[in-house]
């Protein structure tokens, strides 16, 4: 953030809540605590009031005390949004057909950045395939963590807890269009080995992947590498889900964007 000619810095922790905010020379401006839900429980500071981003990097009008989501406004207070949402949910998902409740109850392991629907949040470290694979599937959608290039591997060897993974990459945004199979992509999903020169692309592990139980990463060739449903009678569902795979991912989606980091 630049203001008045001077620039800062944000820290966040693991759910995307600003922390503290730094100037240039590294001094600590700002410092913020939170509840689950958001509610400010302390906050410190030269530049606590001035900093507009807040709990899960949301906009907070200091005024009314309000978080900003894009569609709509939410109050931490009542851990609701104000207004219904424009957007009815899912027939499959009865919580989200309540136009009021903020992520599925569940402010811990999600967000909601747009102020339609839930994001599960990733964690970095301390987390099971088995979680995952549970977790992705009842998501609505999936929030990829930012990583550094540079720090890709440790990461990932933290996130799975396995040292010395297979590092795989997929170039590209992440998005639920790039991790879903093209109509001719009818043999997996097309990975690499060889870290991309340059972002956009995602980042997980063969490891990872196959111990899903629901895709295999098979290495086919010097340095390609497929990612498929390990019952390949269902590929073609995963493929036909493309054309709305940024509003209704297939669960492989869903399950790819959990297991990967992304680097811009």
């Amino acid at each position: 953030m630049t203001k008045a000619g001077a620039t800062y810095y944000y820290h966040v922790n693991g759910h995307g809540d600003v922390v503290a905010l730094t100037d240039a020379s590294g001094n600590v401006v700002a410092q913020y605590e939170y509840d689950a839900w958001g509610n400010i429980l302390s906050k410190t500071g030269a530049m606590a009031t001035a900093n507009p981003y807040r709990y899960a990097g949301y906009y907070y009008d200091e005024e009314t005390g309000l978080y900003y989501l894009m569609a709509r406004y939410y109050d931490a207070n009542m851990g609701r949004f104000i207004t219904r949402d424009t957007f009815h949910g899912f027939e499959n998902e009865p919580l989200s057909i309540n136009q009021y409740v903020y992520t599925k109850n569940n402010p811990v392991i999600y967000v909601d950045i747009n102020g339609h629907f839930a994001f599960l949040l990733v964690p970095l470290a301390g987390v099971s395939i088995s979680w995952l694979t549970a977790a992705a599937v009842e998501a609505t959608a999936i929030v990829i963590a930012y990583v550094a290039a540079n720090e890709i591997v440790s990461v990932l060897e933290r996130k799975f807890n396995r040292k010395n993974p297979t590092v795989i990459y997929r170039t590209g945004s992440g998005n639920g269009t790039n991790l879903t199979p093209r109509p001719k992509d009818v043999s997996g999903l097309s990975y690499t080995t060889v870290k991309p020169l340059s972002g956009p692309y995602t980042a997980t592990t063969i490891e990872a992947i196959n111990a899903t139980g629901k895709l295999v990463a098979i290495k086919d060739g010097k340095t390609h590498v497929s990612v498929r449903p390990v019952n390949m009678k269902k590929m073609q569902g995963w493929i036909n889900s493309r054309e709305n795979a940024n509003t209704r991912p297939h669960e492989y989606t869903k399950l790819l964007q959990a297991l990967s980091v992304k680097v811009k």
